[in-house]
């Protein structure tokens, strides 16, 4: 299996990037970003080198950076991706640069605060005004995270 590094270009906002995709299939491929990947519509599979997981809409997963990972769905799949710079945990407290997430689907309803910031955060960060997001604050994102629905443990 030949493996892609992706590199990842942050055009708005210093170590922030967000994606709005439709997927099928995207090979295993790995980024030196964290990624967190929200299914808006659709079902799928999530494959790391240690697992495989259904996926579906209202559901989420993150990888840590260098993550091995792949996407494929039975139909289309619409995702909202937020890929962010350990960078980012450097800046505010650098002790947060070494949580490791553990990637498994998890439910954002479930975390109405979370999912409301991810949203907002990425309208923001795709309006048209050319504003900076008033959501994406260094310290806002290292709250997000080290606040999170996911499981993660500190290396």
């Amino acid at each position: 299996m030949k493996n892609e590094l992706e590199n990842i270009y942050h055009s708005k906002i210093n170590n922030l990037n967000f994606l709005l995709v439709d997927i099928t299939y995207r090979k295993p491929h790995l980024h030196f970003d964290i990624e967190l990947a929200f299914v808006l519509e659709g079902t799928g599979t999530v494959r790391t080198q240690e697992h495989s997981f259904e996926i579906s809409a209202e559901q989420a997963i993150i990888f840590n950076n260098c993550q091995l990972h792949e996407f494929s769905s039975r139909g289309e799949m619409k995702l909202l991706i937020l890929q962010f710079s350990t960078q980012i945990f450097e800046m505010v407290s650098p002790q947060l640069d070494k949580i490791h997430f553990e990637s498994g689907p998890f439910n954002l309803r479930d975390q109405p605060e979370t999912l409301c910031l991810l949203l907002k955060t990425a309208l923001s960060y795709f309006a048209k005004d050319g504003n900076t997001p008033p959501y994406t604050s260094d310290t806002r994102l290292c709250f997000f995270t080290s606040q999170s629905p996911f499981g993660y443990h500190s290396l």
